[in-house]
């Protein structure tokens, strides 16, 4: 999926880079693109955006464009990033600056608490809401869907001001996270560290991300763009 700057969603068959689908984003008087998720079968999208001096929004939505669900939300910054379960019946998002939040399609529910960095991930299962926190140094909170409790605070990371990825694996096993300078893989289950990666030399890393299976991670700085084996680091 790529968004455009023109309020667009393109849909891509990562085979052969073929267009498959171009969705529209709802209108925004702000005309910057919105942060997006979609589910790994592509039937489910949310938007996020925020109007000029309004409310932020995020939006459920088919790929027909019909809507699913709408949350109308406060917040100071707008919203930062926003994920989906896989069954597309929980979004998850984060005002940046000022809380986290999970919404349910099915009743429309909205939960939100935990310190907002800026980035964070829902669990495939919609059972829980990985977000960095914006206590003065990188760090990974879990929280509870059901009602935003705190679960666990990952320890593993280089200290830092701030994070710029989370992300599960497509099967839940396996959390990522990354600084500027360097990545951390731990495993659900037992919250252990299985790799640390530590990014030199790359001129700062701008963003990351988990292969669906967990068994590379990839991400990339200013210079290049690197996958490593979760397996054995190489």
């Amino acid at each position: 999926i790529w968004v455009t700057g023109n309020q667009e969603l393109l849909q891509y068959r990562a085979s052969d880079m073929r267009l498959m689908r171009t969705i529209a984003v709802p209108g925004l008087e702000t005309g910057l693109p919105p942060t997006f998720g979609v589910t790994s079968d592509g039937n489910y999208y949310a938007y996020a955006y925020r109007f000029t001096r309004g409310a932020s929004h995020v939006g459920v939505y088919r790929p027909d464009g019909s809507t699913v669900a709408d949350f109308s939300l406060g917040g100071y910054y707008g919203i930062s990033d926003v994920s989906l379960s896989e069954d597309g019946q929980r979004v998850a998002w984060t005002d940046y600056g000022y809380s986290n939040g999970v919404g349910n399609v099915a009743d429309a529910s909205v939960k939100s608490g935990g310190n907002a960095g800026q980035v964070s991930s829902l669990s495939p299962d919609g059972t829980i809401l990985a977000a960095s926190d914006d206590s003065g140094r990188a760090g990974v909170s879990l929280y509870s869907t059901t009602n935003m409790s705190l679960l666990r605070s990952l320890t593993g990371l280089t200290p830092e001001f701030y994070l710029n990825s989370v992300q599960f694996s497509h099967d839940g096993d396996l959390l990522e996270a990354a600084t500027p300078t360097g990545l951390v893989v731990w495993r659900l289950s037992d919250l252990l560290v299985i790799q640390n990666f530590s990014i030199s030399g790359e001129g700062g890393q701008t963003g990351a991300t988990i292969s669906r299976d967990g068994q590379f991670v990839a991400f990339g700085g200013a210079n290049s763009t690197r996958v490593w084996s979760v397996a054995d680091g190489s």
